[in-house]
């Protein structure tokens, strides 16, 4: 069972990456549980979701310590990562890692912290928005969470109505968090 954690601002597209992670998820024919929360500021607030992925039934939808943390802003890896379990994963834009040089020190040692440069790969591909498919593709390759292809099945799911332009930007951005993530700085 893995549970995850994703957190950032209202906006930059936490909910649909748990979203996204959940089908790909049910498309491996595994149990799953995907809560969303936000404040009321939504755009420009936080924004926060929880996915439990299983092979066996869930018991509780409740997560209190993922293996997984997903942390798109410093707010997010200030709250978040003290609950992170030792041996977790925790994914975050590098740009806020100077910020947390010392925080993440004394954590270093429990779990692997993976910086990824999120603004600048999703600017690099024409559209800041696609950072959080970005971190999809890292997820597949650094973790057995999910597959790679169950993803890009997810991505045609979720993005049907929005057209084959926006699918085919997004099955890129994966392409480029998967392959990012072996270059990335893991401390």
């Amino acid at each position: 069972m893995y549970e995850i954690l994703m957190a950032g601002s209202g906006g930059e597209g936490i909910l649909s990456m748990g979203q996204l992670l959940a089908y790909a998820a049910m498309h491996e024919g595994k149990e799953v549980s995907w809560i969303p929360s936000y404040g009321p500021e939504m755009r420009g607030g936080t924004a926060n979701c929880s996915v439990i992925i299983s092979e066996e039934e869930i018991a509780s939808p409740m997560i209190n310590y993922p293996d997984i943390l997903v942390a798109m802003n410093q707010e997010s890896m200030d709250k978040f990562l003290p609950d992170v379990k030792p041996g977790g994963i925790v994914f975050f834009e590098n740009k806020i890692s100077k910020a947390l040089d010392d925080k993440i020190q004394k954590f270093e040692t429990e779990m692997e912290m993976v910086a990824l440069s999120l603004k600048k790969e999703a600017k690099g591909l024409g559209d800041s928005r696609l950072k959080n498919t970005v971190v999809l593709g890292a997820i597949a390759n650094k973790t057995e969470v999910v597959s790679f292809r169950a993803i890009e099945k997810s991505l045609e799911k979720v993005f049907i109505k929005k057209g084959k332009t926006i699918i085919d930007e997004n099955k890129k951005a994966l392409e480029k968090g998967y392959e990012l993530v072996m270059t990335a700085e893991v401390r």
